[in-house]
Formats: structure tokens, C-alpha cells, sequence
């Protein structure tokens, strides 16, 4: 006969939560700060391989690897754009849609913060710049995960993570924002001469420019690391889809920046540049 309990239904396992909420912004942030975060240890250890320290760059990697497996323990929602085009209906693709945008968003939160002080301080340089420690992470990942790559020295891991690293960043941020001036010229700085058709010629801009360079930036690095193996084109794929999604919005931020210039005189003009350089820069995780 069934126990008290039992027909109370307490003493029973308890069924597991599901996560009913829209958006995953909160997560996306916690492993884009994990992710930074390993990727500062990886550079931060084989910089200290290369001068002999090899206790110290143990416990980076030691570290950077533990962060990796909290993000594997806490996996985005939806990851892939293929995962919201093969949804079985409009509601399950739109929340997919919304889970997928609101998860590369706060996975690049980290990167886009350093980017809006760099832009503060030296424009789209200094967006490039601040945004270069992030892709040399990104680089020393992925040769810590491919056995030839780590067949080089240190040094040479180091200087490869500098190179390609840095040409990942200057494709992300200078590129994009080069071919957003010269589509629109010096007019679209001026908010007197934006109107809603302008705003939405620069969200389409970015869009293209920042997926193109996204997927640029992704080819550069699979080259770097390991220029034997054949090119991964389906996350190359993924990086252009995320990078065009993020563009396009980062493209809203930045017509904003053009407002608060014109809005606020000088002091917007210092606001306005640092919101601009990140608007015409949307970085994604690969």
C-alpha cells in the first residue's frame, strides 16, 4: 500500500525546472565573462611558457580550462541560427530568434564594453585596440585545442595570437566602420541630415559590413592557427549570420551616438563617439 507521503506526494523526486523566460541576455553575459576571462589566463600563461615560468602558466591554463567547463555545464539557449530556421513553428522560431540575438549580445557585453572605452579615447582605433586582448584569447583557445598548433613555441603561439588576433579585431571594428563612412560620407554625421531613411541604410550597412567581417575575421584566425586544415565554412557561416544579426543592431546604437553628438554639443560629441565606434563594431564569439 502506498505510503502517507507518497499520496501527499512529498519524498518524491522533484521534477526538474524549466526555464519559461524569453531572452538568455544574463546567461550570454556569464560566458562571455568566463570566456574572457580564460582567454586573458591562456594569453597571460603562454606568455609565461615563453619566459620559462612554467608553474605559473600551468595554473592559467589550469584556470582557463575550469572556466571552459562552466560554460559547457551552462550552455546558451539557442547557439545557432540554424537552430531558429528550423523551427516547427512562427512562436517556437521567434523565441528561438529572440534567445539566439539576447545570448550574443551579453556574450559580447565584455568585449563591447572595452571597445566603448577604446572608442572613447582613440575612435575606431582604440575600439580595434581594446577589443585585440579578447580575439588574441579566442586565438590561444583554439591552439590549445589543436595538437599541431601547440607543436610551435611559445613564443611563437604568443606572436601568432598577437598577429591574427589583431587582424581579427581591426576586421571587427576599423573595417565595418570604414565602409559605413564611405557609403555615407561626412552627411551622416549630421543628425540634421539623418532621416529615417539614412538610419536605415547604416543599419543595413553595419549589418553587411559587420557579417562580412565577422566571417572575414573567423577565416583569419582557422588560417592562423592551423593553415593545413580545410577551412571550417559552416562556422565561418555561423559567425556571418551572428555577426549580420548583431551589425544591425550595433548599426541602431551607433545612429544613436550620431544623435547624442549633435543632441549634446561637446560633452555628446565625447559620448557620441564612444557609442559610434561600438555601433559600427559588433564583435562575435566564434
Amino acid at each position: 500500500m502506498p505510503t502517507v507521503l507518497e499520496l501527499l506526494g512529498e519524498g518524491a523526486p522533484a521534477e526538474p525546472a524549466v526555464d519559461d523566460t524569453m531572452g538568455d541576455t544574463s546567461g550570454g553575459l556569464r560566458r562571455g565573462l568566463r570566456s574572457a576571462g580564460a582567454g586573458f589566463n591562456r594569453i597571460a600563461g603562454t606568455a609565461a611558457e615563453a619566459a620559462g615560468f612554467n608553474d605559473f602558466a600551468a595554473r592559467r591554463i589550469a584556470a582557463a580550462q575550469a572556466a571552459d567547463a562552466e560554460n559547457a555545464a551552462d550552455p546558451a539557449k539557442v547557439s545557432s541560427y540554424k537552430d531558429v530556421i528550423s523551427a516547427p513553428d512562427l512562436g517556437t522560431g521567434l523565441r528561438r530568434a529572440v534567445d539566439y540575438g539576447t545570448n550574443m549580445i551579453g556574450e559580447s557585453l565584455p568585449a563591447l564594453g572595452a571597445m566603448a572605452v577604446g572608442g572613447l579615447v582613440g575612435g575606431t582605433r582604440g575600439a580595434a585596440l581594446a577589443m585585440t586582448p579578447c580575439s588574441m584569447g579566442d586565438v590561444a583557445s583554439r591552439q590549445q585545442a589543436d595538437p599541431q598548433a601547440m607543436q610551435d613555441s611559445a613564443g611563437m603561439r604568443l606572436g601568432k595570437q598577437a598577429i591574427y588576433g589583431g587582424a581579427d579585431a581591426v576586421l571587427n571594428t576599423i573595417v565595418p566602420a570604414s565602409v559605413a563612412s564611405r557609403m555615407f560620407g561626412k552627411a551622416a554625421t549630421a543628425a540634421a541630415q539623418l532621416p529615417v531613411s539614412n538610419i536605415l541604410g547604416r543599419v543595413g550597412v553595419d549589418a553587411v559590413a559587420q557579417g562580412a567581417a565577422g566571417a572575414a575575421g573567423e577565416a583569419v584566425k582557422q588560417v592562423g592557427v592551423n593553415p593545413t586544415k580545410t577551412l571550417d565554412m559552416g562556422q565561418i557561416a555561423e559567425v556571418g549570420v551572428g555577426g549580420t544579426a548583431l551589425g544591425a543592431a550595433m548599426g541602431g546604437v551607433g545612429a544613436a551616438g550620431t544623435l547624442a553628438r549633435k543632441a549634446a554639443g561637446a560633452p555628446g560629441r565625447g559620448v557620441g563617439a564612444a557609442v559610434d565606434a561600438v555601433g559600427a563594431s559588433a564583435p562575435v564569439r566564434a
